[in-house]
């Protein structure tokens, strides 16, 4: 920020340089022949730099011809491009079902989340698309989280095992639950492998989430390859 009179005790020419041991340093930027067009300006210099430097300064190369320098602020800043993609919260989480692969682990609820879109989870217990008993899926997070998005991914094969009707409930303590969504789709998922996210209204921190499935689409078994949590 330029100073309040003389504009010939203005910075014109200088060097930013840093240094981690106050000894040695190296340039980061360097301005020449600026010119402040009014006083108390305050203008920004913005440069590419990687490695973090425990000391800064300015090194003046030239003013405007006075035997005086002045200035009234010289602050830096960490300018960070912000990431506001949803973050997975599935990660490290503990999965429970009530029900699961007779088979073994190979298909069992593990690999709803394992991160492997090829892999899956397959179950029986449905007739004519509706589950005997609800089939009920549970993730306990590593710590309460605000879910407001999830994600299904299809699995690799018969699309009328696909998930139809749900809930999803969230829990702080395991025992007391609040539904915070339902579904009812009219088609199952157009594409096999594929993420299919739902949004939704949530603004409390649950440590459980469960996602209860009532009917697939026709099939004797259901699938899924991925269910996924995400805070925002």
């Amino acid at each position: 920020v330029s100073g309040n009179d003389a504009p010939t005790r203005d910075f014109k020419s200088w060097e930013l340089q840093g240094s981690n041991d106050g000894a040695n340093f190296e340039l980061l930027h360097k301005i020449t022949d600026e010119v402040f067009a009014s006083r108390n300006l305050e203008k920004e210099y913005n440069f590419d730099n990687t490695k973090a430097y425990k000391s800064y300064r300015i090194v003046l190369l030239e003013n405007n011809g006075s035997s005086l320098i002045q200035l009234s602020e010289w602050r830096l800043k960490n300018l960070q491009l912000l990431n506001f993609d949803p973050i997975d919260v599935s990660t490290g989480a503990t999965l429970t079902a009530s029900r699961d692969n007779s088979g073994g682990a190979n298909e069992g609820s593990l690999k709803l989340i394992d991160g492997d879109k090829s892999s899956k989870f397959l179950t029986g217990g449905f007739t004519n698309g509706i589950s005997t008993e609800p089939l009920v899926i549970t993730q306990q997070l590593l710590q309460p989280e605000i879910v407001t998005l999830y994600e299904i991914t299809s699995a690799n094969d018969a699309s009328g095992r696909d998930p139809k009707k749900w809930t999803i409930e969230g829990s702080i303590d395991g025992t007391t639950w609040e539904e915070i969504d339902s579904r009812d789709l009219t088609d199952s998922f157009t594409a096999r492998g594929e993420d299919y996210p739902f949004r939704l209204t949530n603004s409390t921190a649950y440590l459980y989430y469960k996602w209860t499935i009532i009917e697939n689409f026709g099939d004797g078994a259901f699938q899924a390859a991925e269910w996924r949590l995400f805070k925002e």
